[in-house]
């Protein structure tokens, strides 16, 4: 069976580029989820599409590394214990931290 490199799919470039580094981050997911949470419906889009970009940089930047995913990792995103500030599971974060070294941190400052 053949493989597929979707880092080199010419049907996603369009997509692909319009979410990453698309928009400026002004405030991280959790400061976000904070101001929701308080009843600032107006943070709810970029919410949305700061988390679609996160999620797609972790994915890019593990494709770039190893050339596995974030599918790698969801295992242990679903059975990971999640903080009570309703942070990603520290497990989680260490897994990042090590298939990524200085790139897991620049994407969780940036966005998380």
């Amino acid at each position: 069976m053949p493989s597929y490199d979707r880092q080199n799919d010419g049907a996603l470039s369009s997509p692909r580029n319009r979410f990453a580094g698309a928009c400026a981050v002004s405030s991280g997911l959790r400061a976000l989820q904070r101001q929701h949470a308080a009843g600032d419906s107006s943070v709810y889009p970029l919410f949305y599409s700061q988390g679609a970009t996160f999620w797609f940089e972790i994915d890019r930047a593990l494709q770039a590394r190893n050339g596995q995913g974030l599918d790698e990792l969801v295992p242990g995103l679903i059975h990971g214990s999640f903080a009570a500030n309703d942070g990603l599971p520290e497990s989680f974060t260490e897994e990042l931290r090590e298939r990524l070294g200085p790139d897991a941190r620049s994407i969780l400052d940036r966005y998380y």
